[in-house]
């Protein structure tokens, strides 16, 4: 890391001299969400890398798995430095425009510029009794960890190339995209250790499990207004996408909808599905420390 990106320095000396790329992009660095420090005005890509420094670890790297937004916007602003070239430019070029993701943006502006409809984030407001507008935000400062505007049609089309592990990315590339690099505790990573029957791995920036004999390779995410899951099973080349306008509980939703459609793809009977609707109005989920859960770390 500190050899292609001299402004990258951790608290530690040793992790400083040996972190690798591949570290960041498998969550194994030491450092833990320290979210909150992205919650600060005028903030940039730049100065959050250049604070990595004052912000302690929890592990020795390569010990613990420990999920880090700030480890993927320090890639992608790698991918800057050695190109030259704003991320959104680049992803738009390598990828977007190959698999024609016609829809797909980086920037606010690039989408409010396209004049094509632009989805609105809603967030319950309990003093009224409901839903209220969530203004869009800028996520220029998140870039590398969350940025990406679109829709499940384009995102069906990334999701068939990881399938057929078609171009653009090489047949290594793909290979190396879902290798493991990380066992997971799942109840600890916030995955579903109730219906899985392996353990689960991350690899970059993909969990991997199995459900019901098939291999699953997902992810979800969510910024303010917004949240999302892609998941595919490589082994009946079958894929979904689900995007939804609320932060955290679309995800809920996206969960139940997901294993609904896989338990449906599977011919579980139904007295033998999991109960994600009651998982997800338990009082663990409906507590603020799972909603910011990064603010209590």
């Amino acid at each position: 890391m500190s050899s292609v990106l001299p402004s990258f320095v951790l608290s530690d000396e040793y992790a400083t001299a040996h972190m690798t790329i591949e570290d960041i992009l498998s969550h194994r660095t030491g450092l833990p969400r320290h979210d909150i420090t992205l919650v600060t005005a005028n903030t940039t890509i730049s100065r959050i890398i250049s604070n990595l420094r004052y912000l302690p670890p929890t592990a020795e790297p390569r010990t613990k798995f420990q999920y880090s937004n700030l480890m993927f916007i320090t890639a992608g602003y790698i991918v800057e430095s050695l190109t030259g070239t704003w991320l959104g430019d680049f992803l738009g070029t390598q990828i977007w425009k190959p698999l024609n993701m016609t829809s797909t943006y980086f920037s606010r502006e690039d989408t409010i510029a396209s004049e094509k409809d632009f989805a609105h984030g809603y967030f319950w407001n309990a003093s009224i009794g409901a839903y209220t507008l969530t203004p869009w935000s800028s996520t220029d400062h998140v870039a590398g960890a969350g940025a990406v505007i679109s829709n499940v049609v384009d995102y069906a089309k990334w999701l068939r190339s990881l399938i057929h592990r078609a171009p653009p990315l090489s047949e290594s590339g793909h290979a190396e995209l879902v290798r493991p690099r990380t066992v997971l505790d799942p109840a600890a990573v916030g995955l579903q250790p109730e219906v899985m029957d392996s353990d689960a791995v991350y690899s970059l920036g993909w969990w991997r499990y199995s459900y019901r004999g098939e291999a699953i390779v997902t992810h979800s995410g969510s910024v303010p207004g917004f949240g999302a899951l892609a998941m595919f099973l490589p082994g009946m080349e079958w894929g979904v996408v689900a995007m939804a306008n609320t932060q955290d509980t679309s995800n809920w939703v996206e969960n139940v909808l997901v294993y609904y459609l896989l338990d449906e793809l599977f011919g579980v009977p139904e007295t033998e599905r999991f109960d994600w609707i009651g998982r997800y109005v338990s009082p663990y989920f409906l507590s603020p420390f799972f909603l910011y859960p990064s603010i209590f770390e």
